[in-house]
Order: structure tokens, then C-alpha cells, then sequence
């Protein structure tokens, strides 16, 4: 079972940019304290935030 962190870090590759947005936003301070966590399934995660960077430069 995901823990909340990993279910939020799933919220980064959502449809609505808004909903993309605020997730990141949530996970900065974690992105130095725990950085494995976007580091899983083949680094999807980072290249959802690369998605991210495209909606809002």
C-alpha cells in the first residue's frame, strides 16, 4: 500500500494542471529530505515534473 507521500507524488501526472500544480507545490520540501521518492518507476515522476515546468515556465 502507497504511503500518502508516494499517492501525492501520483498527483503530479494528473489531467488538470491545477490539481499537477498544487501537488508539487506540496512536494517541494520533500524533494531534498526524501528524494527517492521521485526516483521510482523508471524516474516517472521527474518526468512528470519536466510536464509540469511546460504548463507553468
Amino acid at each position: 500500500m502507497p504511503t500518502e507521500l508516494e499517492e501525492l507524488v501520483g498527483f503530479i501526472a494528473h489531467a488538470n494542471p491545477q490539481i499537477r500544480l498544487t501537488a508539487t507545490e506540496h512536494l517541494v520540501p520533500y524533494s531534498t529530505a526524501e528524494p527517492a521518492i521521485f526516483k521510482t518507476d523508471d524516474l516517472k515522476p521527474i518526468k512528470h515534473l519536466k510536464l509540469l515546468v511546460r504548463d507553468h515556465p
